[in-house]
């Protein structure tokens, strides 16, 4: 039986500033689909942030944490940056929505958060594919 690799060739990515915690929308999962991210590079350029990759549970859109499941954790200290290989030699972690097929209304999310409630600003390319 032939392995199949996954190519990910689509892209998340984007900056902002976030004081304690931020839900960024990385958008609506296509119906009848999933998405798999593969790699990441997640940047906290002047505080310690923590990364949370959460997938919308399905029929549910909102970025809250009832409405998602906690999929995958990066701290990256302050002026650091990490790179994060997410598709570990075949063993997909993160996909969405959190269970089955995508009925046109779950989004995948990016929740940034810190212990201070001073700002500071990231930046995130995410690397990932449908299927």
């Amino acid at each position: 039986m032939a392995n199949i690799t996954p190519t990910f060739d689509l892209v998340f990515d984007g900056n902002g500033t976030v004081t304690s915690e931020l839900w960024v929308d990385l958008g609506v999962i296509p119906t009848g689909k999933q998405l798999f991210i593969g790699y990441a590079n997640l940047i906290a350029n002047d505080k310690d942030l923590l990364f949370e990759f959460r997938p919308n549970i399905l029929t549910k859109s909102l970025g809250t944490v009832g409405e998602t499941n906690l999929r995958y954790v990066v701290s990256a200290p302050k002026g650091d940056s990490k790179d994060v290989d997410m598709f570990y030699y075949g063993n997909i972690v993160i996909l969405g929505p959190a269970a089955g097929a995508s009925t046109g209304v779950e989004k995948m999310w990016l929740r940034i958060k810190s212990g201070t409630g001073a700002a500071g600003t990231f930046d995130y390319m995410i690397f990932y594919t449908l299927y």
